[in-house]
């Protein structure tokens, strides 16, 4: 088969990308028995590239993509790959080729066998494994990480101390994605049919996303501004069926630690949504929609919140709210927290809170919890 010419059936390859080379599989004759057969092959991608991406062509196939950190200085990162299938020289059909992008960028590329190939049993696993940088206790820096694997598990260990991402885009469909933890300017994990976990720190930007799945994140936003017109550091949560929990800090890099902008979404259609700040640097101010359709609504802010806050509910929910005025002083100065409330409409309640801050203007954040078929709960 000439790779040069290779129409996949299924999948089409991206028309922007061209083959540079491919890897040759090996057999693993110590794993593999009758009826189920094992091999091997593996690629160097350069860590320095603008732009690292691996992506499947063809018929879909399961697998798991697995994202880890050696302890190895190099200037190359090891991708390896094996093949477990029912069917003998299966593999010999299944192409791995190291990919150039226009415009720049280096990925791998797997492009599977016709679906008459197949019998019982195929799948992938990918281990994309980072180099240690030489300087001791530095941070690798990766510019842009994308993965395009529609059946693939991914799986990310804990990497924010080590590794930095200015992109990274983790891709699938019908499948889960489970990270320890990663820490990168502008993030986007995307699944269709399965959860979302793990622990994620962003500078810019965060999106976890999927639709029949829950999304259990804990995140961490960072933000240097403290002026209205500067660049917020945004956060998006969102399911159409099933829950959505996270815990949110809201951390300022400015050189006083103080303020930082952040706007935070969540969205689902049935399922709870429960939201908690656990940490927000004082004077911080957070922009907050929070929405579901067909469940229960609950945020607890941080004591350092001060803005508008809006409960919502239709005729079928119930708004509550747990209040406490009584709360320390997060800047250790003594200062008194108000708090203002309109409870008019038994389904829609408006308030603000603020600390008594002689010559300094309020703090102008604005909280937003709503449900047509639940309760809303707010915690301050």
């Amino acid at each position: 088969m000439e790779v040069g010419n290779y129409h996949p059936q299924g999948r089409p390859l991206p028309p922007d990308v061209t083959f540079r080379d491919c890897a040759t599989w090996v057999i693993d004759h110590a794993r593999t028995s009758p009826g189920r057969y094992i091999a091997n092959a593996s690629l160097q991608l350069p860590v320095d590239s603008d732009h690292l991406f691996f992506l499947t062509a063809g018929p879909e196939i399961p697998g798991r993509f697995h994202l880890v950190q050696s302890e190895r200085v190099s200037d190359e990162i090891e991708v390896e790959v094996t093949a477990t299938y029912s069917k003998e020289n299966l593999f010999t059909e299944t192409i791995l080729c190291h990919l150039d992008r226009e415009g720049g960028g280096d990925g791998v590329g797997i492009l599977t066998p016709p679906p008459h190939s197949f019998v019982e049993h195929f799948e992938l696993d990918i281990v994309v494994n980072l180099p240690k940088t030489s300087t001791a206790g530095g941070t690798l820096n990766i510019h842009s990480f994308v993965t395009d694997l529609p059946m693939f598990v991914h799986e990310v260990e804990d990497l924010a101390s080590t590794v930095t991402f200015g992109e990274l885009e983790l891709n699938s469909q019908f499948g889960t994605i489970n990270v320890k933890s990663v820490l990168a300017e502008e993030a986007m994990i995307t699944t269709s049919h399965g959860s979302i976990a793990g622990t994620f720190n962003t500078s810019r930007s965060l999106s976890l996303s999927t639709v029949h799945g829950p999304i259990s994140a804990r995140v961490g936003m960072f933000n240097p501004h403290d002026r209205l017109e500067e660049k917020d550091t945004k956060l998006l949560l969102q399911t159409r069926h099933g829950a959505i929990k996270a815990e949110i800090d809201l951390i300022s890099t400015s050189p006083s630690h103080m303020g930082g902008l952040f706007t935070v979404e969540a969205r689902a259609s049935s399922g709870k949504i429960d939201l908690a700040f656990p940490f927000a640097s004082p004077r911080s101010l957070l922009d907050m929609e929070s929405s579901v359709k067909h469940g229960e609504n609950h945020v607890q802010l941080h004591p350092s919140y001060e803005g508008k806050f809006h409960l919502q509910s239709s005729r079928w929910g119930h708004v509550s709210d747990l209040l406490r005025y009584d709360v320390k002083d997060p800047e250790g100065r003594s200062r008194v927290r108000r708090i203002e409330m309109d409870r008019n409409d038994p389904k829609s309640v408006h308030g603000e809170a603020w600390w008594e801050d002689e010559g300094r203007d309020r703090v102008e954040g604005s909280v937003h919890v709503k449900t047509e078929f639940g309760k809303v709960e707010l915690e301050l």
